[in-house]
């Protein structure tokens, strides 16, 4: 008897942070809807719930085989709870942070490669002119072709 109460306990503490995971997860979408990466919110939702489903299922299969009680929504709910009022905030703060280190890497990188590619871009604008006169001279003789064609090859 004892054994069943303590796998019970083993498999509501897994709920418990399944249910942190889902909160974390819940943020780090909800920081990417804000910052106006994904335009639309019902495709963030779709995404959230995707996700969470699979948390749910994988940490059910993994705690006890998938065998659902009613303690397992109770460790989700409270872990999702727990998270919001204790470490939400602090979770957030460290995402905004990681997406402004990474969106200050980025800018960095874009402009190495335009020092980079400057001296290519400048040779390509130079050589449009010349493109574009050659587009015209093939434009013009394709036209003169379809005008003296049946000159040309008359049977």
């Amino acid at each position: 008897m004892n054994e069943n109460i303590y796998l019970q306990v083993y498999v509501f503490l897994y709920t418990l942070y399944g249910g942190i995971v889902i909160g974390i997860l819940y943020d780090f979408i909800d920081i990417l809807v804000n910052d106006h990466l994904i335009k639309r919110r019902s495709i963030t939702d779709l995404l959230f719930w995707a996700v969470a489903f699979s948390v749910i299922i994988s940490i059910l299969f993994y705690a006890n085989n998938i065998n659902f009680r009613s303690y397992n929504i109770l460790g989700f709910g409270l872990g999702w709870f727990i998270y919001f009022f204790t470490l939400s905030k602090l979770i957030r703060k460290l995402f905004y942070l990681i997406r402004s280190i990474f969106a200050l890497i980025g800018r960095k990188v874009i402009r190495v490669f335009n020092v980079i590619t400057y001296p290519l871009r400048k040779g390509l604008q130079k050589c449009k002119g010349l493109v574009k006169r050659c587009k015209n001279i093939a434009q013009r003789a394709v036209k003169d072709f379809e005008k003296y064609k049946t000159y040309l090859f008359k049977s």
